[in-house]
């Protein structure tokens, strides 16, 4: 009885024990899962960061020749005026650019969640 016993507890460790290594193999695969979407997501996130800095850089060397254009003498406003409005209208799609891309980042992290 001693003996039947002893093998009965045996084989539940033994039973416990395969279910606690599929268990670990299935959690090693999410983790890797995991590791390799963290990594791209930061990869996406590094390209999008580059991307809205030189998006920023472009609008700041814009707007200053906007304020250098809205300076000129009298006689060059002509050719000032039309040199704002394309300033100006060049800023906005920058800025609407940033805004998409944004957006666009902040959807995929949502989706990850």
């Amino acid at each position: 009885e001693r003996a039947s016993r002893a093998e009965q507890l045996l084989e539940a460790a033994v039973a416990r024990e395969a279910v606690s290594a599929s268990e670990r193999l299935t959690l090693r695969k999410q983790l890797d899962d995991a590791q390799q979407l963290v990594s791209g997501l930061s990869q996406q996130l590094d390209s999008v960061q580059k991307d809205a800095a030189e998006q920023k850089a472009r609008c700041e060397a814009l707007e200053k020749q906007l304020a250098e254009a809205r300076t000129a003498p009298k006689g060059a406003q002509g050719e000032g005026a039309d040199v704002a409005a394309e300033l100006t209208q060049r800023i906005a799609q920058l800025e609407a650019a940033l805004r998409k891309d944004g957006a666009g980042f902040d959807a995929a992290a949502q989706a990850v969640r």
